[in-house]
């Protein structure tokens, strides 16, 4: 199983050099280049590949398309959508997964982690009968424990009850953690119900 996850750059998608990634954006302009159509390019080189991928700022109403364009095995997508007061527009984050191998979405569900931070889960299941969680997740900034801390309760309390899950799940944690302080390694991994995930 191959998992891959992507920070698309909503500033990137819309061509403005805004946010976080505004220097990215203008190093693009000047070099007279399309980024997130490399993104795009980029991901389809690994088209064979990947079995389930996510996608943190997916800006562009038609990206899910674009994004299938890239990795057409990737035949299934959920959009996890939350409300940014302060944008004054939806974020959203991406799952896209192989249901040959994964199967359908049995259940779904989106939340804010924290202002425009959004999360998406999914439970599949696949044709041996094998259930996966499937998260999607764009951290806010985690520069302490007691802010990993919070992140990993927010995400406990909206797991999905055993009785979607199963005894025997796969979880399979995509996310943007906005880590720059490697709170989260080996010693030290994120719970996120039976999963433990580092980087």
């Amino acid at each position: 199983m191959h998992a891959l996850t992507y920070n698309l750059s909503w500033a990137s998608q819309a061509g403005i050099a805004a946010g976080s990634e505004a220097d990215f954006v203008r190093a693009c302009q000047r070099a007279e280049r399309d980024c997130f159509a490399n993104a795009l390019a980029t991901l389809k080189s690994l088209r064979e590949k990947v079995d389930v991928a996510g996608f943190q700022e997916v800006e562009l109403a038609d990206a899910i398309p674009r994004l299938q364009g890239s990795l057409p095995r990737l035949d299934s997508a959920y959009r996890a959508c939350v409300w940014s007061y302060d944008l004054n527009k939806m974020i959203s984050s991406v799952v896209m997964w192989n249901s040959a191998t994964l199967g359908p979405s049995i259940w779904s569900s989106s939340f804010d982690l924290d202002v425009g931070r959004p999360v998406g889960m999914v439970v599949t299941k696949s044709p041996s009968g094998k259930r996966y969680l499937l998260i999607v997740a764009h951290f806010p900034w985690v520069d302490s424990e007691p802010k990993l801390s919070a992140v990993e309760r927010a995400i406990a309390v909206h797991m999905p009850v055993a009785k979607v899950l199963g005894s025997d799940y796969v979880p399979i944690v995509m996310a943007d953690t906005n880590d720059a302080t490697t709170l989260i390694h080996a010693a030290r991994p994120l719970r996120l119900g039976k999963a433990s995930v580092h980087q």
